[in-house]
């Protein structure tokens, strides 16, 4: 388009650069950053919150930040692409400065900057701020939200309030994958892996389908619990009945969460995934040694030692 010499506009540099937020072509965005300050679109404020929104997305908060503080006007949209980005991007300390920032600016929050700002107080468990979010949300009238509701039962969740976590799924006219696995996520966080499984069961009732952060919850529910039999029958169903392939996350849930036949099969499945992770060579050399299989214990270590591995501090 481009090089056809075809007119450039407001709409089509944001069409652009959501495309290279997605591809996180970093290279050709830069490119086009210096298109819109070479033909006069420095100035819009739809090109600029595409702008803040794609480097956010790739994880260039400096850039972000940059184009952002550059801004003559700034609308609840810039606030959000660049609160929510600093939030994703593990920042979450950031996140919840800028958006007091936000609101002495005297700016309103919607729906997505909340959820983004929930999230970041789960993550700091901060408690009292994520409360006065909540009451600000009511007192707002704004329309009930799935992503708020979702982020506000994890929230509570991490925060150790099963009671509050639980009124608020149960006011949820909607629920997902996501409100279930918070819940069920809650539960064994706080010690009650039996309330995980059973919540597990009125999901599956609900025809609601699980995703492996539900199955990573799950197989600890049923750890904690003692249900060990239950949960070598759900860890069966992930890829029977669900399509879903156990990947290295879940693989070290399951080796954290099972004993002697679990752990090695689990092992196993690491090795292969991960043969440079040395933790869950640890973790089943410490398992042979508790249970007095020093011979199977050395034969790990010698592998270790043999792949150039080496024990960590504190492991």
């Amino acid at each position: 388009m481009h090089a056809r010499d075809m007119k450039l506009d407001n709409f089509t540099y944001p069409s652009v650069l959501n495309c290279f937020a997605l591809t996180k072509d970093m290279n050709n965005a830069m490119s086009v950053h210096c298109l819109i300050t070479k033909t006069g679109f420095e100035a819009s404020k739809l090109v600029n919150n595409a702008l803040v929104d794609m480097y956010a997305k790739q994880g260039n908060m400096d850039c972000a930040f940059q184009v952002f503080n550059h801004m003559p006007n700034k609308d609840v949209v810039s606030w959000t692409a660049l609160v929510t980005g600093y939030a994703r991007n593990n920042r979450d300390e950031e996140a919840l400065d800028l958006f007091c920032d936000m609101r002495l600016a005297g700016v309103y929050p919607d729906h997505i900057i909340l959820a983004s700002v929930l999230s970041a107080c789960a993550e700091l468990t901060v408690l009292e701020f994520g409360q006065q979010l909540h009451a600000n949300f009511v007192k707002s009238g704004l329309p009930s939200s799935i992503s708020v509701d979702n982020s506000l039962v994890t929230m509570y969740a991490k925060c150790g309030c099963i009671d509050d976590a639980n009124r608020v799924f149960d006011s949820m006219r909607i629920r997902d994958v996501i409100s279930w696995t918070a819940l069920i996520v809650c539960y064994v966080q706080n010690g009650r892996g039996r309330d995980s499984v059973r919540f597990y069961d009125q999901m599956i009732a609900s025809d609601t389908k699980p995703d492996f952060i539900t199955f990573i919850g799950l197989l600890f529910a049923c750890s904690h619990a003692g249900l060990l039999e239950r949960g070598r029958s759900y860890f069966a169903s992930m890829d029977k009945v669900y399509g879903i392939k156990p990947d290295a996350t879940v693989w070290k849930a399951l080796l954290a969460a099972c004993r002697v036949h679990g752990k090695e099969r689990a092992a196993n499945n690491l090795f292969e995934l991960e043969p440079t992770n040395a933790v869950p060579y640890i973790m089943l050399s410490n398992m042979y040694s508790a249970a007095g299989k020093w011979e199977n214990a050395t034969r790990i270590r010698r592998t270790m030692k043999s792949r150039g591995l080496s024990k960590e501090p504190g492991m």
